[in-house]
């Protein structure tokens, strides 16, 4: 835990914790098991992806996005802002229009299976 707290970098700290906490060899195996590229085909329920060029955790680089493009199923929202997982709205921040987002899609999604 001593080289986790110290961590200067994700991968460090990956290295050090997350990849050990679920039983890893390291923060290699790490990424790999978490890569969304070969699971977007396996995708058969409706997904909606949302990223975001300031994200700290992750880069729009790492999203597959012909893979998505190729599939019925998966959505792709890209921000320029939004962080990791706020993607706030409004002045005073206590909202997320991922929530708006989010709803609208499976609300979509829920019509639409109702009209097959």
């Amino acid at each position: 835990r001593e080289l986790a707290i110290n961590a200067k970098t994700i991968k460090e700290f990956d290295e050090a914790l997350t990849s050990k906490e679920l039983g890893l060899s390291g923060a290699h195996e790490y990424y790999t098991m978490t890569r969304l590229e070969p699971k977007v085909a396996n995708v058969k329920i409706p997904l909606l992806i949302f990223n975001s060029d300031d994200d700290p955790f992750t880069s729009k680089t790492f999203v597959p996005v012909e893979e998505i493009k190729k599939s019925e199923y998966v959505a792709y929202i890209h921000t320029p802002e939004g962080g990791h997982v706020s993607f706030n709205e409004g002045l005073d921040g206590k909202h997320s229009y991922v929530e708006t987002f989010a709803i609208d899609f499976f609300e979509t999604v829920s019509k639409l299976k109702s009209a097959l």
